[in-house]
């Protein structure tokens, strides 16, 4: 599958991407496989090893790969807050969560720029 919205290949995204870029779906996949087998959760662990709840997971995904919601883009022309608040507020978020729920936390890392993304384009309009 080749992973190209058309927004995004006629001009360079600046502060928002359409769709998931294909590196955060890697870290979603990568961090189920770590949260399951280096966290604390056994919730978790059921999950990564339930066949229907891995078809969804993977399922959602694919989709949001090719949506045109907007999410932040994550690179940094500038260290300026004022620029990248959305972006420094993302990297708070990801290092709270992990400092609170252990490796387990990094499952909630690709929800929490979801989120994140989609407060920033509705307060950006």
């Amino acid at each position: 599958m080749i992973r190209t919205p058309p927004g995004n290949v006629k001009r360079p995204a600046k502060i928002f991407f359409r769709g998931l870029p294909t590196p955060a779906n890697a870290l979603a996949v990568i961090s189920v496989v770590l949260a399951a087998h280096h966290g604390n959760s056994e919730f978790i662990t059921s999950l990564a090893s339930s066949p229907p709840a891995i078809i969804t997971y993977s399922l959602s995904l694919s989709l949001l790969m090719v949506t045109r919601i907007p999410l932040i883009s994550l690179k940094f022309a500038s260290f300026n807050i004022t620029n990248n608040l959305p972006r420094y507020i993302l990297v708070v978020l990801c290092i709270l969560l992990v400092i609170l729920l252990g490796l387990g936390g990094i499952i909630f890392i690709v929800p929490a720029y979801i989120i994140v993304s989609v407060i920033f384009t509705i307060l950006s309009n």
